[in-house]
This record gives structure tokens, C-alpha cells and sequence, in this order.
């Protein structure tokens, strides 16, 4: 469930990786030809100024043996010399600046879809070997091409340019599938180093369809083989009870050491690799290439940050080296998931028991915001009460205002018809009728209408009683 897939991921970019490596390798070839071209002209140029310089030297040596006793006597050879060749001095020195500029925008040559030379003994093809097995053959190639068109007739100049279109180095050359596989794997992954890149229209093609689709095969077997392996380890770790191993930061903190370990093997196994293929021209820590370096590499590659320092060369790859090389990357990618995957787990378990707190707060903020909305609602009311009964007392006040007065008169202790009931009289000194009513204040079970007394309007009120003007009570 796990080692298959990966294998057939490994198989795809040897698939893809021979497709994109033949359509990029004419173009190198022709790239690595040119440079070669360039090469000889400007050795032959060096060749030109050397011949200018000893003509000239030689011609003004015999210019000056050739002058009169006289002209001798009054200039010496040294002097003569050294003006007679200025003009040449000139056009060399002009020359070779030319010659130094266009140096420092020359490019190297490149083996990464195309390989010209295998060692022997190692199996292996550096690029400084390849360079040199390229650069003889086409010199053959020169010279086997120059000397058939002199044999034709030609002059040494035709000759010359002719050959220097029709050589060719690459005879020996071929389709670096391993190189174009490894390259299809940083595609593949989304490592990208960066060290090389298509160039041509086909090639760029064949990345953006078949390129995509191997990145969604990709993710799609990680996603299933780092499901695989968690369920394992999990399983097993709850076998042997080891449960705190399956859950939590203590997980988490299991498969970041898993990673850790994992990344040092490959950074091992890269730093093995480069003893193995470099070991035998140059001291690996000499050259300042160590562990912690080839650590760097395993970070930057099992990460896909591929910032392209440290990579493996496509020039260097053997076909076998594609069998192991990205298989334990693979595993660093699925032990990264799992990682990733119990990081996320803590993160949103911690979300989740974050965001039920902050519910249940929510909940009692609620409830006291109830509370204390009912109170102020409740507090609001009584308000209101008290508001409108002290606008209905401000409104009776304002009513008593603007109403005449009224006195009470408590008229009691009258005798009438012998009893010793005293008859209570309500009279009202207001408006221009003053009128007094009464009633007798008897016992209210005996009471009838014969109690209630009525008289006219008031005459005169004396501290002992009052007078009407219709009668002579009082």
C-alpha cells in the first residue's frame, strides 16, 4: 500500500523525465557546439595577434637593417623598434579587450538531458569529463572536416569556416535518462531547485499538462501512504499501550522527531552520494562541503523549499541512484504528512476547546444580559409609574390651583327631635351661591332620606353657628 505507489511515481519520472530530456538534449548539444565554436575563434584570434606581433617585430627589425649608416647613428634599434610596432601593439591590445568582454558573458557547458562520457570505473559522468570527451571530438571533427575541403581546393579560410559550422562533438553523446527522471521528480514533488529548466516550446508543454498531472498523482499517493503508515503506527501504539503516542502534543512532538531522524539519514545518505562521485578528485571537507551541508539539503528538500545551493546534479545521477535517492524523499514527504497532520489535530482540538469556552461565556453573557435587560426594563417601568403619577399629582396640584377654595365646618352636637345624635353639616363658601348641605349622622342601619337636610343659601356664619336667608335656623 506504501512502497508500491512509490514506485510507480519513480516510474513515471523516468517516464516523462526521458520525454523531456529528448526534446531538451538537440538544443544543449547545439548549445555545448557553439561554445566550442567560440572557444577556437578566440584561440585562433590569440593565434592571429601572436603572428601580427612577430611580423611586425620581424618586419621593422629588417626595415631598420635596410636604413643608411646615417639614419642608424642617429636612431638606435631599440627606439625604432618600439615605434615601428605601436601600431600593432595597438590593434592586439584593442583585441584582446574585445576578447575579455565577450569571456565574461560566455556560459558553461551543460550535461543535464544529454550525457558524452561514462566512467568506466564508477559508472558515474562529471561534467569537467564529459567537457573534455566533447571538446576532442569535435576537434577531430575540425580537423577531419577542414582538411577534406583543402584537399578539394579550397583555401585554408574557407576551410576554416566551413568546418566550424559542420563539426560536431556529440558523437558519442546520449539521452541522460536518469538526469531528465530527476528532474521530472523535483516537478513532480514541487521541490524545484532551480539549477536547470526547459527551454523549448515542447518542453515547457509537455511540464504544464503531463507536469501537473504528476503532482496530483503525487499528492494523491502521499495523502494514501502517510494514511497507511498512521494507521499502523497508531494501531500499534495502542496494542503495546502507548495510547499518549496516538494523540495530543505528545504525538505531534513523536513524528517531529521521526522527521528530524528521517532527514538526517537522508542528509547521510546525500553526503555518502557526493564522497562517492567527488570523493575521488577532491576532500569533501577541503572543499567545505560537510554533514551540517548536506543536512541543509535534506531540510530544503523534504520541506520543498528547494532554494537550489544544494541539489543532486542531473549530470551525475546514475540510473540506479533513481531507486533510492527518491524513495527514502518519498518517506520524508509522508512522515512530514503525518507530522502536519497531528500538528493540525492539536491546533484544532485547542481551536475547538478554545471556541467552546468562549460559547459557554457567550451563554452566560447572555443570560446576565437578560437579567440585567429585564432589570432595566423592570427599573424602566417603575420609572414610567412614578413619572405618571407624579404628573397625575403635578396635574391635581394644578387643578387645586385653579379651583376655588372649599372649607369643612364640623357643625355637630344640634339636637333634632331630642335625640343625641349630632348632625355633621358640609358647607360650601365658593361661587356666588353659597349653599350649605347636610346630613343627619345617625346610626346608617337607621338612617332614610328623612336624614339628609337641604337649605338655602347662606346668609352669615358665627362661631357658634350659621344663618340663611331664607331661614332662622342656625
Amino acid at each position: 500500500s506504501i512502497l508500491i505507489p512509490m514506485l510507480g511515481l519513480i516510474g513515471l519520472c523516468f517516464l516523462f523525465g526521458y520525454g523531456l530530456a529528448s526534446l531538451e538534449g538537440p538544443g544543449e548539444l547545439e548549445s555545448n557546439n557553439q561554445l566550442i565554436v567560440d572557444y577556437i575563434e578566440k584561440y585562433r584570434k590569440v593565434d592571429n595577434f601572436l603572428t601580427t606581433i612577430e611580423r611586425g617585430y620581424d618586419g621593422c627589425i629588417r626595415q631598420y637593417l635596410s636604413s643608411d649608416e646615417e639614419y642608424k647613428q642617429r636612431v638606435g634599434l631599440e627606439d625604432f623598434v618600439s615605434y615601428c610596432t605601436q601600431t600593432a601593439k595597438t590593434t592586439v591590445r584593442k583585441e584582446v579587450e574585445q576578447m575579455k568582454l565577450e569571456e565574461g558573458e560566455a556560459t558553461e557547458f551543460s550535461f543535464d538531458w544529454m550525457k558524452c562520457y561514462v566512467n568506466e570505473e564508477t559508472g558515474s559522468s562529471m561534467t569537467w569529463e564529459q567537457r573534455a570527451n566533447v571538446y576532442f571530438k569535435w576537434l577531430d571533427s575540425y580537423e577531419a572536416i577542414k582538411t577534406g575541403y583543402m584537399n578539394e581546393g579550397k583555401s585554408e579560410p574557407e576551410a576554416h569556416n566551413l568546418a566550424l559550422t559542420e563539426a560536431d562533438g556529440s558523437e558519442d553523446c546520449f539521452v541522460n535518462v536518469a538526469g531528465g527522471a530527476t528532474f521530472w521528480f523535483t516537478i513532480m514533488t514541487t521541490i524545484g531547485y532551480g539549477n536547470t529548466a526547459p527551454a523549448t516550446n515542447e518542453g515547457r508543454l509537455l511540464v504544464y499538462f503531463m507536469g501537473f498531472l504528476s503532482i496530483l498523482l503525487f499528492s494523491a499517493v502521499m495523502g494514501h501512504a502517510g494514511s497507511v503508515l498512521l494507521t499502523i503506527v497508531d494501531d500499534w501504539f495502542n496494542r503495546v499501550g502507548l495510547k499518549r503516542l496516538t494523540q495530543g502534543i505528545v504525538a505531534a512532538i513523536f513524528w517531529l522527531i521521526v522527521l528530524l531522524l528521517w532527514m538526517l539519514l537522508i542528509a547521510t545518505i546525500y553526503w555518502l552520494y557526493a564522497k562517492g562521485h567527488f570523493g575521488q578528485y577532491i576532500k569533501l571537507d577541503e572543499y567545505g562541503f560537510l554533514l551540517d551541508d548536506a543536512y541543509w539539503y535534506a531540510f530544503i528538500s523534504v520541506t520543498t523549499i528547494g532554494f537550489g545551493d544544494y541539489y543532486l546534479a542531473h549530470d551525475t545521477v546514475r540510473p540506479r541512484d533513481m531507486f533510492y535517492n527518491p524513495l527514502i524523499m518519498l518517506m520524508g514527504f509522508v512522515i512530514l504528512a503525518n507530522f502536519l497532520l497531528k500538528f493540525s489535530e492539536l491546533f484544532i482540538d485547542s481551536m475547538k476547546s478554545n471556541a467552546a469556552t468562549l460559547d459557554n461565556n457567550m451563554k452566560s453573557l447572555v443570560v446576565v444580559t437578560d437579567q440585567n435587560q429585564h432589570s432595566i426594563y423592570m427599573a424602566r417601568e417603575l420609572q414610567a409609574l412614578r413619572d405618571e403619577a407624579a404628573m397625575e399629582e403635578q396635574k391635581e396640584e394644578e387643578e387645586k390651583k385653579d379651583m376655588p377654595q372649599s372649607t369643612m365646618y364640623d357643625l355637630s352636637g344640634r339636637e333634632k327631635n331630642n335625640n343625641d345624635s349630632k348632625v355633621s353639616f358640609m358647607y360650601d363658601l365658593s361661587g356666588s351661591q353659597k349653599n350649605i348641605t347636610g346630613s343627619f349622622k345617625n346610626d346608617p342601619s337607621e338612617a332614610n332620606d328623612q336624614d339628609d337636610l337641604s337649605y338655602g343659601p347662606l346668609h352669615e356664619v358665627h362661631e357658634d353657628g350659621v344663618s340663611f336667608d331664607n331661614t332662622d335656623q342656625s
